[in-house]
């Protein structure tokens, strides 16, 4: 039999259904330009085809590895299953984040991933991991616009920027939420649940937001709670004796509404203000935090109360 007739008869079993010989190299298939493995089954009548082991597969500066796929040529539909991890070469942008934020390479690990070869989109479902340069995020679910190179997050979304750059999401540091509602364009965003958020050692909770990350503005509602690392309020400060055993609690404030200049790093804290510290309870109508002069400033109605302190004589 000639090396040609060979040939012919090894492409024909293969577009036939017959598992793929070791190493082969396809094209085409849900739309990657190469795809490298040890199998694949396929039919050329409907264009289905099943790449039954690990792979590895390109498409447009992506490269993807999946334990198996299955999928559709013709439509360019495919479904990876298994410890996916996929490189991007060009910088990906977080929807809610600015623009200048998406910098570098990144890799996202899920546990499926569905893609759309017709209309350049992906679908990352369960326990996402996505980095960076120095932002690092996990969630349930992220879809990509491969066509904006957009990546929306929801689900459990917890963003961890370590670069302390504050670009992220609200000029924040890391969020923690249930969903980020946010318009690439303007930079607008609504966190619609409960959610905590940190930036320059402050940890923020509150019960919804709404802001922009172009301008770091930011008005939080319901529930506030800020705990504060170290920021004194006006006036002279009590010398408590601690408790040899107790860790000190952490300066405290609630309020019903807090507003942030993440630009020029300001906290407003406005509506039964309460702040906490070792030693000091106070209630204030507001609050204005700095972060500039670790400075709280305490307003209207303000009512002191020095509190007894475990261990002092």
């Amino acid at each position: 039999m000639s090396a040609r007739r060979s040939a012919a008869l090894i492409v024909a079993a293969l577009l036939l259904g017959v598992v793929a010989p070791a190493r082969a190299q396809f094209s085409t298939f849900g739309a990657f330009d190469t795809v490298h493995t040890n199998a694949l089954q396929s039919n050329e009548r409907t264009g289905d085809f099943t790449i039954p082991g690990r792979f590895t597969a390109t498409r447009q500066g992506t490269e993807i590895e999946g334990d198996r796929a299955q999928g559709n040529a013709a439509t360019k539909q495919v479904e990876i299953d298994g410890n996916v991890v996929v490189h991007f070469t060009r910088p990906l942008q977080i929807v809610g984040e600015p623009p200048s934020s998406a910098q570098g390479p990144s890799t996202l690990t899920c546990d499926q991933l569905q893609i759309d070869g017709a209309h350049q989109v992906y679908h990352a479902i369960g326990n996402v991991h996505f980095t960076q340069n120095t932002r690092e995020t996990t969630s349930d679910r992220a879809d990509l616009d491969g066509a904006t190179d957009q990546l929306r997050l929801s689900g459990r979304i917890a963003i961890r920027e370590t670069g302390g750059s504050h670009s992220g999401v609200g000029g924040f540091d890391t969020i923690q939420a249930a969903a980020i509602d946010s318009n690439p364009v303007t930079g607008n965003f609504t966190i619609p649940d409960r959610f905590t958020a940190t930036r320059e050692g402050l940890q923020i909770t509150g019960d919804r937001a709404t802001g922009n990350s172009v301008t770091k503005r930011v008005s939080i509602t319901g529930n506030v709670v800020v705990v504060l690392e170290s920021v004194p309020v006006n006036g002279p400060s009590p010398s408590p004796v601690p408790s040899p055993t107790a860790t000190p609690m952490p300066p405290t404030l609630t309020c019903d509404r807090l507003d942030i200049d993440g630009v020029h790093r300001v906290y407003h804290a406005i509506g039964d203000v309460h702040y906490q510290e070792p030693g000091r309870d106070i209630t204030a109508d507001r609050a204005d935090i700095s972060e500039v002069h670790t400075h709280l400033h305490l307003q209207g109605n303000v009512h002191v109360t020095e509190t007894e302190q475990s261990g002092a004589s």
